[in-house]
């Protein structure tokens, strides 16, 4: 029985409104998509957050079945208010494709009743069909789930594979002490945004069920990354984490209080989601003190954060505990970095030389990639000596990293391995809406990874870890790379001659899965992609002024 679904940052979602204070099922399927694509592991629908108790069993069906049409893995809350509409919720759920359920347990009803308790979770861990699922334990619905219960449930139902713990920082500690430790193949998920550095670094849980992740998604994925990084040893990321969740505080603690959904609309709607403007009710509305004291707070968490990621060291060495010796098997170095200059007003000529058109992109406000060999030493070539045993472990590399990477939402461009003393391993990253790449971006990237290489130790010697965007005169590495950058100027190197020459520089035409047509100086040539060994794009005017509209991210 898979636990995938309940790994990773999972946003609960809000139901918006329309004007007639209808849900806007549209705008539900356009939040849940962007979530997931900003990173977020799946979604929450029909918790707490989305109003469920102001929904209709049809309406809220409709909400699982927009948001599954959109791609979007969903979680479905079975909160009712007798037994039978929560079974039938489950049943809904795995038939429209939703990918696990949250389940609630009995309210208004009998609530304090164990035997109450089981026959209700029984009934629709039956419904499901075998869909993973995880209790939801929290304070507020009246009763709480207590180890006995839950493996009597486990026992007949092997659905059953994980705990959602709301309660705060005792509950958490008594989830992991007495149902997640005795068996390792439960998922404990932290069901309150207060509590997300203690439930993964002291309680071991793998996943975050989160309300101002809705508001905030990629600094609270930030958060997660480095939760996961300090709970696998990592002492820098142990205080980061700590001071971003300090940091978040205020913001986090609405999820505790009855107005959660009233505050984090109104959040969403200061980060100019309009559709979150109403609720289902006229009179659920914050009072205006609130609203101020909401504004407030977020300006502050944000004004805050952009000064700690400035000034966080862009160029970073950190781990330094090894004692006197030989070096340590893990690394002992990381580093992340991506130039960012605001001065995007630059005017100048840009008929330089290539030495004077890097330093002008750099001050408009771009990476510019370094050129080969610049980076603590060229990666081998294919076909030099050695390159075989490079290759293979560039390979492992990149089949460990990649997970990684896509998981927290981004997209892999390369791993390289340069250098043979103390070896560089870069790794070069885009986000998948190719929105410009932040120095947030390639921390939590880097934190991700040295949690996964620390682990995996796939090197033998000390090395320095360091995760870039690819900048804008970036490498080009698929097929799909050609396609994207039509009409641009690039210089390759092909692993055998073609039409007499291996090194080529020309304007990308056209490009197929496996063929590449580039007109150079002296006319068309067709290029077979696989046979390119290296290639990058050349810093030109037309490039640099695609960047500065947008049309090229870097």
């Amino acid at each position: 029985m898979t636990t995938n679904v309940f790994r990773g940052t999972i946003p609960a979602l809000m139901t918006p409104c329309r004007p007639d204070r209808s849900p806007d099922f549209d705008a539900l399927a356009r939040r849940g998509r962007a979530l997931v694509d900003a990173g977020m592991s799946a979604v929450v629908y029909c918790g707490s957050m989305g109003d469920w108790p102001l929904l209709t069993d049809e309406q809220r069906m409709q909400g699982v079945e927009r948001l599954v049409a959109a791609g979007v893995p969903v979680i479905v809350g079975t909160g009712a208010q007798n037994p039978a509409r929560a079974a039938a919720l489950a049943a809904h759920a795995r038939k429209a494709g939703a990918r696990g359920l949250m389940v609630i347990p009995r309210v208004l009803s009998r609530g304090p009743s164990a035997a109450a308790q089981q026959a209700h979770f029984e009934a629709i861990l039956e419904a499901a069909g075998g869909l993973p699922a995880v209790i939801y334990n929290s304070p507020y619905y009246g009763y709480e789930t207590k180890a006995d219960l839950f493996f009597r449930l486990r026992e007949r139902h092997a659905n059953l594979v994980g705990f959602k713990e709301f309660g705060g920082a005792a509950a958490l500690r008594y989830a992991a002490e007495h149902i997640t430790s005795r068996d390792a193949s439960l998922a404990l998920l932290v069901g309150v945004d207060t509590q997300v550095f203690h439930g993964f670094v002291n309680c071991g849980a793998v996943g975050a069920i989160t309300g101002i992740g809705n508001v905030l998604p990629r600094e609270v994925l930030q958060l997660v990354s480095l939760c996961e990084a300090a709970a696998a040893g990592d002492a820098h990321a142990r205080r980061k984490a700590r001071e971003l969740e300090e940091a978040l505080g205020v913001l986090s603690s609405f999820d505790e209080g009855a107005d959660l959904v009233l505050f984090y609309k109104y959040l969403l709607v200061l980060e100019g989601h309009r559709e979150y403007e109403l609720n289902f009710n006229a009179t659920d509305e914050l009072s205006a003190s609130q609203k101020r004291y909401a504004e407030a707070q977020l300006r502050l968490f944000k004004d805050w954060h952009a000064a700690w990621s400035a000034g966080e060291c862009l160029t970073r060495r950190g781990r330094h505990g090894a004692a006197p010796g030989p070096p340590s098997r893990n690394p002992l170095a990381c580093r992340s970095f991506l130039r960012i200059v605001r001065a995007n007003n630059a005017k100048a000529s840009w008929k330089a030389g290539a030495a004077r058109k890097r330093k002008l992109a750099e001050a408009a406000g771009f990476f510019v990639c370094a050129p080969a060999g610049t980076c603590r030493g060229a990666a081998t070539r294919a076909g030099e000596p050695g390159s075989r045993r490079m290759d293979q472990r560039q390979a492992t590399l990149e089949s460990l990293i990649q997970p990684t990477v896509e998981g927290l939402g981004y997209e892999l461009v390369r791993v390289v391995v340069s250098g043979r003393h103390r070896p560089t391993l870069q790794v070069m990253a885009e986000r998948v809406d190719r929105a410009p790449m932040t120095v947030e971006d390639c921390e939590a990237i880097s934190r991700a990874i040295s949690a996964k290489l620390d682990v995996e130790d796939p090197l033998p010697e000390a090395y320095t870890l360091e995760v870039s965007s690819p900048g804008i005169d970036r490498p080009l590495v698929k097929a799909a790379d050609y396609a994207r950058f039509a009409g641009h100027v690039a210089k390759m190197e092909c692993r055998e001659p073609v039409a007499g020459q291996r090194r080529f520089t020309g304007r990308i035409l056209s490009a197929t899965e496996t063929t590449l047509l580039l007109a150079t100086e002296t006319g068309e040539v067709e290029l077979p992609i696989p046979a390119i060994t290296r290639a990058k794009l050349v810093l030109t005017d037309e490039l640099i002024r695609a960047a500065q509209a947008g049309k090229v991210t870097h």
